[in-house]
């Protein structure tokens, strides 16, 4: 597997223990299917949407429940829409999401870039909050590359999204994280691809963790690998919750 600069730094902000607990999975998954904000004048969608004519199609990598996707394919008379995801409860939502809006879909059950062979090519690839996750980021973004025929439209936040927990991080272990990896160190690593890699830098200003409080305090604990709820939830009290209006970035490259 090849690995980049950025798969080290991503490496070094893994989870350390415990592995996802199925608490946090459920939040997860709940706020995925209650996440209906209109991405519509986002960067990532304006740019998509200059990709597609009428009867065109769209793969969306990681689709989750279709927030990325549903309202883009719909968009353009006769896009087809193909998403893939490694929980399939998640897939069936992001189908029905897609029936809703009288959108053809097709779903594919599995994780990227090992998915790739079973999905069709399309106009545009849209992969949206994935990359940070993703084993290594050479190989999965050269299976996107290779299942587009117009352009990629990558959205991530500009930083780590876990980035924030920084300081809680500090106070649980006595050590310092080390500098996040970053949209713009992505950008490098694709670019020595040889990929014509475009970043633009925008404000999301949706607030995901509203009213999810103890929600958010298993997902901490999780995250920072600790079992002690009342020693995060004293130091979210002390250094607050994520902030509403992160910083994202919208990557993007045509193909050939």
């Amino acid at each position: 597997m090849e690995a980049s600069p950025w798969d080290a730094a991503l490496d070094a902000w893994r989870p350390p223990a415990p592995p996802v607990s199925a608490q946090v999975r459920e939040a997860a998954f709940q706020t995925a299917l209650t996440d209906d904000a209109d991405v519509t004048g986002s960067p990532s969608f304006v740019l998509a949407r200059r990709s597609l004519t009428e009867d065109a199609g769209v793969l969306d990598v990681g689709c989750g429940a279709g927030r990325a996707s549903v309202a883009l394919a719909a968009s353009v008379p006769g896009t087809t829409l193909t998403g893939v995801d490694s929980s399939a409860p998640v897939l069936e939502a992001f189908a029905a999401r897609a029936r809703r809006a009288s959108v053809p879909v097709r779903t594919v059950l599995g994780t990227w870039p090992a998915a790739a062979g079973e999905t069709p090519a399309a106009e545009v690839v849209v992969c949206h909050n994935v990359l940070y996750y993703a084993e290594a980021l050479v190989p999965f973004a050269r299976a996107l590359t290779d299942r587009a025929r117009r352009g990629v439209v990558v959205e991530i936040p500009w930083e780590h999204p876990h980035s924030w927990m920084r300081p809680l991080w500090s106070a649980l272990n006595a050590s310092e994280r080390p500098d996040p990896p970053t949209a713009p160190g992505a950008t490098r690593v694709l670019r020595d691809l040889g990929l014509r890699v475009r970043i633009e830098q925008w404000t999301d200003g949706s607030d995901p963790w509203r009213g999810r409080g103890e929600a958010l305090v298993r997902h901490v604990c999780d995250r920072l690998g600790t079992t002690d709820t009342d020693r995060v939830r004293s130091l979210l009290d002390e250094h607050g919750l994520p902030p509403r209006g992160r910083r994202m970035a919208t990557l993007w490259w045509p193909v050939p």
